[in-house]
C-alpha cells in the first residue's frame, strides 16, 4: 500500500516537471515571436529560471530546430531573427510599397466619391 502512494506521487511529480518544461518551451517560443533580440539576463528573468537552465533549454530548442536563435555569450545577447539577405529585404520593401500604393489609390478613390456626392448634394439645394 505504501508503494502505490509513492508511485502516485512520483507520477504526479514527473507530470508536473513535464508540464513545467512544456510551459518553459512555450514561453521561449512566445519570447522568440515578439523579440528580435533580448539579453540573456532579461530572458532568465522573464522565464523565472536559473541562468544555466535558461541557456540549456534555449540551446535544446535551437538544436531541435523548434526556434532560431543565436547566443552571443560575450555580450549576453540572444538574437531570435536570422540575418536577412539583401534580396529578401528588397522583396519585403517592394511588397510593403505595393500595399501602401494600393491603400493610397483606394483612399483617393473614396475621397473622390465623397467629394462627388457632396457636390451633388449642394447643387440639389
Amino acid at each position: 500500500m505504501g508503494g502505490s502512494s509513492q508511485e502516485g506521487c512520483g507520477t504526479r511529480m514527473s507530470a508536473s516537471i513535464a508540464s513545467t518544461r512544456e510551459l518553459t518551451i512555450q514561453n521561449i517560443r512566445v519570447v522568440a515571436k515578439y523579440y528580435d533580440r533580448i539579453t540573456l539576463v532579461r530572458l532568465t528573468e522573464l522565464l523565472d529560471l536559473p541562468p544555466l537552465t535558461t541557456e540549456r533549454t534555449l540551446c535544446k530548442l535551437v538544436t531541435d530546430k523548434i526556434i532560431y536563435a543565436r547566443i552571443d555569450r560575450s555580450s549576453g545577447i540572444v538574437t531570435f531573427k536570422p540575418k536577412s539577405n539583401t534580396a529578401d529585404i528588397l522583396n519585403n520593401w517592394t511588397a510593403d510599397i505595393d500595399k501602401m500604393l494600393g491603400l493610397v489609390e483606394k483612399t483617393s478613390h473614396l475621397v473622390s466619391k465623397v467629394s462627388s456626392l457632396l457636390s451633388r448634394g449642394m447643387r440639389a439645394d
